[in-house]
């Protein structure tokens, strides 16, 4: 992917993230901050980014175990 840079690597495995990934992150923020406001806004980019996490975590663990 040469739209893509990578945030680390896992014991040789690149993580890499498309450059429209921080769209999610806005997407995240003002679904929940149009309803709560500015707590709302970072909880729904957390929420997004922490989502994110859980599923990097879940395939590199795959990707470790073969």
């Amino acid at each position: 992917m040469r739209s893509a840079f990578r945030l680390l690597t896992v014991s040789g495995i690149d993580i890499k993230v498309h450059f429209t990934f921080p769209l999610i992150l806005v997407f995240g923020a003002i679904q929940w901050g149009g309803q709560y406001g500015a707590p709302g806004a970072a909880f729904g980019a957390l929420l997004m980014l922490a989502l994110f996490v859980c599923v990097v975590l879940h395939e590199v663990r795959h990707s470790l175990v073969a």
